[in-house]
């Protein structure tokens, strides 16, 4: 399917939709990136550098049509990204030595020229943009009979993801302002422009001026060269005395003095014309101060991975404006002109005089900042799907920092790897932020943290293979055991489909999907426990963000039915998508402030063993104040077994799984996991060493313990008496003016039996 024609003098240039699928849905893309688009952002424009006998383009005005246009006037795009285009370039007769160039290699070795007939050459090539969106140039050279010629056809390559004119600017600015330089990168398919605006120190921003700048630098010193300043000075000059011409003063009296000798010379001052002057000094300190941070930063250039992307015609360009300054310094103009170490001011020469002026221009600018997509200078973006991923992060910061209304504590930001000439954030760099709220909710978020085998970042981590998700989200609440958070994973993924179950609605692909319900099975939390470890899964909810859209209505269908159901899905995240970020803020809204048993229920260790949760049930035995030997175990030491005066038959249907000790006068100050139960007499239980030691018979219930939590501070029971009393695990961390509710035996007694029917359901 052909997209555009362009006929000229001499040659032709067809582009045409390259694959099938691309072929049957190009209609439907081009539809769907309008409707992403609004109307006064979904234009573009074309630069066709030379005359064109005839053109024709793909448009769409409620059908398909290939129309004859003004190239110059079309304003709708018709090339995006992830489209492969096919470009067919038909040469007439007499045309020589054509080539297209390019800075990349690999495009530049695309169109292998082929000659069908005498004199006559074809090219094609086979050109997907993936996820680089911007301009692009394709650049036809040849030599018509004896006549050199060089033809430039630009366009633009639009996201259909996304509105290119709103949400792209606006990722690049959140991302400058946290990260200077990162959306950076060179030899890259397509660009951007940029102009300069303020001061800045880096490499990488010198090199992209220098490539931008280099022709013109070239032109003004060859200018300064050919006509350079002079101005009017006396030169003092030693001659002999025939050749002293109407002497005056003391200089006439020296004459009559050594009258008669030819071979002694005098001193004789002259007005001349003279090119060792500041304006010349300056010129030459500007060439050798380029000179010098050329060697300095193209030597990295050379050693950064991407510098295998260059063609060699474009190397050859770099290296011949380094000799051509170094040739121009040579000149005998800067033999004559001295050395100075720096510059002071600018004369009204060098800012009027044609050359002098052009070169100061120039050579300012390498210390300028920049001012992204606006401006007439060229700068290559890294790929949309990196800088979609890092902005995502930034973005759940925000939404974080609006619902808890406070600043989060930045505990660690990711590095840049210096040894890289490009801007590159470090991998895997677990950029970590901890929110600290009035509640005492502790919220900890991730960038990239890294999940291993042998557990060495956090106290999570997998079994086997090594993970690492796009953010974590951690969350630790006030009613939760201490170092007991709720995981939440998030992927940014800079792809999506149409989901066929919610009408049309963009959605997360389904391999992004099962990668997160992956993640979600391998990660676990690991604690020591009776010299091994005990394993519980980490992860309570997993999602992709993705730059989808959809009809609000549908989108809450597809929320409440898989999000809420299943805790995984997506969410469509675009800074000026307002729906899809106020949904991703109720769902976190929800999370940070919801009780935690509802996303803890269904949690469940290997082997189908229950894990910890904050509803699980608590006995609460009282210790007499009279027994200062077991206060001190139980609270000041870790206690392995702990006696109680009656068997509690309750405790064996496994429904109790947790003990707290109720010291007299106090309150609860910690509590165990109970491992097991057991009879013993009290000297049984403890060694005579022990100080809560006592030879007695009596026979007692022993809770074998283990895990021991220690809580803030005292929590009490009211009207607790010597007998015990039953809560759960969120109750411990919910006191009420330092009190907490208790729980009665009939219930417990109830959900033991329940617990008891559904294992024999199960079974």
């Amino acid at each position: 399917m052909q997209t555009l024609l362009i006929k000229h003098p001499h040659f032709t240039l067809e582009i045409e939709v390259a694959d099938d699928k691309d072929r049957r849905g190009f209609e439907r893309t081009f539809l769907i990136a309008f409707q992403r688009h609004w109307k006064k952002h979904f234009v573009t424009k074309y630069e066709f550098s030379s005359n064109s006998t005839e053109c024709r383009i793909w448009q769409y005005n409620n059908r398909a049509r290939f129309e004859q246009v003004n190239i110059s006037k079309v304003t709708h795009p018709v090339f995006f990204e992830n489209t492969s285009y096919k470009f067919n370039l038909d040469f007439k007769k007499d045309v020589l030595h054509p080539f297209v160039y390019s800075k990349l290699y690999n495009i530049e070795s695309l169109f292998k020229m082929r000659e069908i007939t005498e004199r006559t050459y074809t090219a094609s090539a086979i050109i997907n943009f993936q996820n680089q969106i911007g301009y692009f140039d394709l650049n036809i050279n040849y030599q018509y009979k004896t006549v050199p010629h060089s033809v430039l056809f630009r366009f633009e390559v639009f996201p259909v993801k996304m509105n290119f004119k709103r949400d792209f600017p606006a990722i690049i600015k959140d991302i400058e302002v946290v990260f200077p330089r990162l959306v950076i990168d060179q030899l890259k398919k397509t660009y951007h422009n940029f102009d300069l605006q303020g001061t800045a120190d880096s490499e990488i921003v010198w090199w992209i001026i220098f490539t931008n700048l280099f022709r013109s630098i070239i032109r003004h010193v060859e200018m300064i060269v050919k006509d350079p300043y002079k101005h009017l000075g006396t030169e003092i000059k030693h001659v002999t005395a025939g050749k002293v011409k109407k002497p005056k003063g003391r200089l006439a009296d020296k004459l009559e003095r050594f009258q008669g000798q030819p071979d002694k010379h005098f001193s004789v001052a002259r007005t001349k014309l003279i090119e060792d002057n500041y304006e010349n000094r300056f010129v030459k300190f500007i060439i050798k101060d380029l000179l010098s941070s050329f060697k300095t930063i193209y030597g990295k250039v050379k050693k950064d991975s991407s510098f295998k992307r260059m063609s060699e015609e474009y190397r050859i360009q770099l290296e011949y404006a380094a000799d051509a300054l170094s040739a121009l310094l040579r000149n005998p103009l800067f033999n004559k002109v001295k050395d100075f170490k720096e510059p002071k001011q600018q004369s009204a020469v060098l800012l009027s005089r044609p050359g002098y002026a052009g070169l100061i221009k120039d050579w300012e600018s390498f210390h300028s900042g920049y001012h992204l997509l606006e401006g007439i200078y060229e700068m290559e973006f890294k790929d949309i799907a990196y800088l979609y991923q890092v902005w995502s992060f930034f973005a759940i910061a925000d939404l974080l920092r609006r619902i808890t209304g406070v600043s989060p504590d930045i505990i660690k930001m990711p590095t840049i790897r210096k040894q890289e000439f490009r801007e590159v954030l470090q991998k895997d760099m677990a950029s970590k932020m901890v929110y600290h709220c009035p509640d005492q909710t502790v919220i900890e978020l991730y960038q990239e943290l890294r999940y291993t085998p042998d557990f060495t970042d956090t106290d999570a981590g997998t079994l086997h293979e090594y993970v690492c998700p796009d953010i974590i989200l951690r969350i630790g609440k006030k009613d939760q055991p201490r170092n007991l958070y709720l995981t939440y994973l998030f992927d940014a993924k800079y792809r999506l489909r149409e989901s066929a179950r919610y009408r049309n609605m963009d959605e997360p692909l389904p391999d992004d999907l099962e990668q997160m319900n992956n993640y979600k099975e391998v990660i676990y939390h690991r604690r020591e426990q009776d010299g091994g470890y005990e394993y519980t899964k980490e992860v309570t909810g997993a999602y992709v963000l993705y730059p989808g859209r959809a009809q609000e209505a549908t989108y809450r269908q597809y929320y409440e039915q898989i999000i809420l159901q299943t805790n995984r899905g997506g969410f469509p995240l675009l800074p000026y998508n307002k729906m899809g970020m106020s949904f991703l803020e109720e769902h976190l809204r929800m999370l940070i402030s919801i009780d935690s048993k509802i996303h803890l229920y269904n949690i469940i260790k290997p082997k189908g063993i229950d894990v910890k949760s904050t509803n699980a049930y608590v006995i609460v035995l009282p210790v007499p104040v009279s027994e200062l030997a077991l206060i001190a175990a139980v609270t000041d030491q870790i206690m392995a077994e702990f006696p109680w005066r009656t068997w509690q038959s309750i405790i064996g249907t496994g429904v109790i799984r947790y003990m707290a000790p109720y010291i007299q006068g106090r309150g609860i100050i910690c509590y165990y996991e109970i491992m097991g139960i057991d009879v013993k007499p009290w000297r049984d239980i403890y060694p005579r060493s022990h100080p809560a030691y006592r030879n007695e018979g009596r026979r007692y219930m022993v809770l074998q313990l283990a895990n021991k939590q220690m809580l803030d501070g005292y929590v009490q029971i009211k009207g607790m008496a010597n007998n015990k009393r039953y809560t759960q695990i969120r109750q411990l961390y919910r006191p009420v003016n330092g009190m907490i509710r208790t729980l009665s035996e009939n219930s417990i007694r109830e959900a033991a039996r329940d617990a008891i029917w559904t294992s024999r359901q199960k079974g």
